[in-house]
């Protein structure tokens, strides 16, 4: 597994707001929280929480079920997607690449 892994995960969950949608949201994640991509992967819960704040409650709750089901997906978490927040997913992901090893494995 890499990297580019989990940003397909993300770019699929995403694709259902069209590719300009998605250039948006990557816009608008760039430009009003301050979290340049590159650092979205290493930072999961601030990556929700712009989620949430460039998107509203109820649609990034979805788009966030729709990551974590991607991850499950690619990545075979061992646990149902609803029992993960999308923090907690991208943690998993993040260690079966070998990224980050400061983030603490939340499940598996």
């Amino acid at each position: 597994m890499e990297l580019i892994e989990i940003v397909r995960c993300i770019d699929n969950a995403l694709e259902r707001f069209g590719s300009g949608g998605r250039q948006r949201f990557y816009w608008k994640l760039m430009t009003e929280s301050g979290l340049p991509f590159d650092r979205l992967l290493t930072y999961p819960e601030q990556f929700a929480e712009a989620l949430e704040k460039i998107l509203g409650e109820e649609v990034s709750e979805v788009v966030e079920r729709s990551i974590v089901k991607e991850i499950k997906n690619v990545f075979g978490l061992k646990h149902p997607s609803s029992s993960y927040t999308l923090a907690e997913a991208l943690e998993v992901a993040l260690r079966k690449v070998a990224v980050v090893s400061e983030v603490p494995l939340i499940r598996e």
